[in-house]
């Protein structure tokens, strides 16, 4: 029988995680581990290389790159604390889950894997951030939140055209 993970899931093509060299100064880089299934989070980071809606509505392919792109970037962030504010990421568990096995050119199917993902990982976590994909993944993404049970629905969209 196969796991949910192996179903919907797939490693993403760049980690973001990679091993601290001093101790003194986390990274962020460093805090983020492998989601498990039942294993609690604070924090869940889950990719949707998909721009296939996008490309139906006449705009231009790329938007299927985003996840790794920001992964890349995650990597490349600095240290975990600030300590003008007192604030310590590396106080927060953050997971990550990968990429949605998405159905090229599938919209719907795409989609219901989504909402279906949000709403597992949304089992063991506080809170997952979804990156990549079109405009269209958001309706999947809130869809999964909605039917979540008990939880209160809040999400942000954040876009990287100059209109945001």
């Amino acid at each position: 029988m196969s796991s949910f993970k192996t179903l919907y899931l797939e490693k993403a093509g760049t980690a973001v995680f990679a091993p601290n060299a001093y101790n003194d100064d986390p990274r962020f880089r460093s805090i983020v581990r492998e989601w498990k299934e039942r294993v609690s989070s604070d924090v869940a980071l889950l990719g949707v290389p998909f721009d296939h809606g996008v490309m139906l509505s006449g705009g231009r392919a790329g938007a299927a790159k985003a996840p790794d792109a920001i992964r890349a970037e995650l990597r490349r962030y600095g240290t975990a604390y600030n300590p003008e504010r007192n604030a310590a990421l590396c106080r927060l568990s953050v997971v990550e889950c990968g990429n949605i096995r998405v159905v090229r050119a599938q919209s719907r199917a795409t989609h219901d894997r989504v909402s279906a993902a949000v709403r597992q990982i949304l089992k063991s976590s506080e809170a997952v951030i979804v990156f990549g994909g079109g405009h269209d993944v958001t309706y999947a993404t809130v869809r999964g939140l909605s039917q979540s049970a008990g939880r209160p629905v809040c999400g942000m969209n954040i876009d990287a055209h100059f209109d945001v």
